[in-house]
């Protein structure tokens, strides 16, 4: 019982904030991890091709300096990706990520450290997208955009940590993006628009999360836990609780109901409700819609400014760029909400109260 909430608790402690702060913290050097999770590789799970590149990573002292540096210069993000074994990480995560992506069967133990790995690949991209973007390589940023949102994609397919360091990487990727959009023409504006909704026509990423975090609950329980009836009885609770809620996540957020409590008397009742991560799971659940918010505003931004370019003016409110899926507001399901502040300047927000609302700059 104890290892099992430990590493549950070791598991939402390590990788919540950098979910919601604004500055990266020093990366971790976690040492080879390739030959302990796949000592027998298949080639096929591009899985494999991620946890190599970020053992990569972990050997290069110009990628520890630049994400050590709060304030690192052009030449540094440079120096950094023209390293060797900085170059061939990016190389392998490209690779990995065109391959069916299935996440590694981990103990309590080694939780936390694939997903250290993947979370310093995010780091690596949004760095990327500022050096293509500073070199006049805007296609290139393109693509980095598309592989740090298909790499917190990736991330998210395993138990509920693995769910947080993939809205942290899709932070970090959307933030570097988007402190370039008065670079954008017409035609960039068009492929930022694919890619996000390539993003968004991925289904259910809440729910494959949740999944995860049960398999990983039964696991540890059969490894970890007395396989008395009332331990066994626990578990089988707060598996419902986890399946009710991939049930309740298939559905838009503002029709979603609470997640119930877990009710009754007894003693496997109280250790379920000692085990359960609620609080944890409902945060998760906002990460998710925090996520959706930013990757939308950044559609929106595209399509506002592409609009621009084609009749010399910013539009006078969203249906003019016919936004879809991408004017809904995750939070509430109304319209996100736009408005003209100047004769070149717009506010796009959502009903987030977290984000402060960023004016823009049309191009």
């Amino acid at each position: 019982m104890g290892a099992l909430a430990l590493a549950i608790a070791m598991a939402i402690l390590a990788v919540w904030p950098t979910s919601c702060t604004a500055q990266d913290a020093p990366s971790e050097r976690p040492s080879a991890l390739f030959p302990r999770l796949y000592p027998n590789p298949s080639g096929l799970n591009g899985m494999e091709e991620l946890i190599y590149a970020g053992d990569l990573l972990a050997t290069s002292s110009l990628f520890g300096a630049l994400v050590a540096d709060p304030s690192p210069t052009l030449s540094e993000k440079r120096r950094a990706l023209a390293d060797p074994p900085v170059a061939r990480a990016l190389e392998l995560m490209r690779a990995g990520l065109a391959k069916p992506i299935e996440p590694p069967r981990l103990d309590a133990e080694m939780l936390i450290l694939p997903y250290a790995h993947l979370r310093n690949l995010g780091r690596l991209v949004g760095h990327e997208i500022y050096v293509r973007f500073a070199d006049g390589q805007t296609p290139r940023a393109h693509r980095a955009l598309r592989d740090g949102l298909n790499l917190a994609t990736a991330a998210q397919r395993g138990p509920l940590i693995a769910g947080l360091v993939g809205t942290a990487i899709s932070a970090q990727v959307v933030r570097a993006y988007s402190m370039h959009l008065d670079q954008l023409s017409a035609s960039d504006c068009g492929a930022v628009l694919t890619v996000v909704n390539a993003w968004l026509a991925v289904p259910d990423r809440l729910a494959e999360v949740l999944r995860g975090e049960r398999r990983f609950l039964v696991d540890q329980a059969s490894l970890s836990m007395p396989g008395t009836p009332v331990h066994r009885d626990a578990i089988t609770i707060i598996a419902f609780l986890l399946d009710t809620m991939a049930e309740q996540v298939r559905r838009p957020p503002w029709q979603r109901k609470p997640l119930p409590p877990i009710e009754g008397e007894g003693p496997a009742v109280e250790l379920a409700r000692s085990l359960a991560p609620v609080e944890a799971l409902s945060r998760a659940e906002e990460a998710f819609q925090r996520e959706m918010g930013r990757v939308q505003v950044l559609g929106l931004h595209a399509a506002v400014r592409r609009f621009r370019w084609e009749h010399d003016r910013l539009p006078a409110s969203l249906d003019e760029v016919k936004p879809g899926r991408l004017g809904v507001d995750p939070f509430t399901g109304g319209p996100v909400r736009y408005r003209l502040t100047g004769r070149d300047t717009y506010e796009i927000t959502v009903a987030d109260p977290r984000p402060a609302p960023t004016p823009s700059t049309a191009p």
